[in-house]
């Protein structure tokens, strides 16, 4: 995989027990699965690290309940920018 294939996605958690809410997170992701959002979690310094069981479901750090896990994208403007600065 090159740098080009990786596109940079957000994510952010819910906590379906106890509320835990966690802003969004920008991660760069080959491609859109729960493996490879764990993956890209491991290599940020976001301070957030969410506990995975052995299917790859995120649990909450604080209450160990269900974690809600959304992506959203990311506009075109900041992939442009965040490539440039790999490309430096």
């Amino acid at each position: 995989m090159t740098a080009s294939t990786l596109r940079l996605a957000t994510v952010s958690f819910s906590c379906l027990m106890c509320g835990l809410d966690t802003p969004s997170i920008e991660i760069r992701i080959d491609r859109l699965s729960r493996s490879a959002v764990r993956r890209a979690l491991d290599k940020t310094e976001s301070g957030f690290q969410p506990l995975w069981d052995a299917s790859l479901t995120p649990h909450c750090p604080r209450c160990r309940g269900r974690l809600l896990l959304e992506l959203g994208s990311v506009p075109a403007w900041r992939q442009q920018e965040v490539a440039r600065q790999g490309a430096t």
